[in-house]
């Protein structure tokens, strides 16, 4: 890429970087949390009980009426779980692949946008997966007692900004590629 169209894009190609880096913080937030589902309970017909159990990818977190939280590692896991949490990790690799691609197109210019497109869409796929996995199996295993919490609704999110990541990458590699060679 000649250095006309690497300064035409200098700009967009920082817009990129804050959004790839967005969406990884976000990813690396909502893996580790534990509110990807909630389930609140009646503490009028439990005095002293549990108020709130949460669910997360790594953890489940019951918070008692005297506001005490005590969290806690799974022990056994099942597949669908295991599934969510490598998808999720995955994710989160491929969005950090993408924030170095990024840095890498800043530094040294070079039309490796495909590249990018494809690593930001991957991430976006893997935490789609997730999603799907994760609502598809608490509904049938829950049975409606859980309703998604933050963490699930901010991966919505993510998902849709690792889609405008890759569709980003895409408008660079066209207006790149639509300039004219010397």
């Amino acid at each position: 890429m000649n250095m006309k169209v690497f300064n035409k894009l200098k700009n967009n190609i920082s817009l990129q970087l804050c959004i790839c880096l967005m969406t990884l913080v976000i990813d690396l937030i909502v893996t580790v949390t534990n509110s990807w589902a909630v389930r609140e309970f009646n503490t009028l017909n439990n005095p002293g009980d549990t108020k709130e159990r949460t669910v997360g990818l790594f953890i489940e977190c019951t918070i008692f009426v005297s506001n005490k939280k005590e969290c806690q590692s799974y022990t056994d896991t099942s597949d669908w779980l295991r599934c969510c949490r490598a998808m999720s990790i995955i994710s989160c690799l491929l969005q950090f692949s993408a924030v170095i691609l990024t840095l890498a197109i800043m530094l040294k210019p070079t039309k490796r946008f495909d590249l990018l497109a494809a690593t930001c869409f991957c991430s976006g796929v893997c935490m789609l997966i997730t999603i799907i996995v994760f609502a598809a199996m608490n509904h049938r295993t829950k049975h409606n007692f859980y309703k998604y919490g933050w963490s699930f609704i901010v991966s919505v999110i993510a998902t849709l900004f690792s889609a405008v990541c890759g569709i980003y990458a895409i408008s660079m590699m066209r207006v790149s590629e639509s300039q004219p060679k010397k």
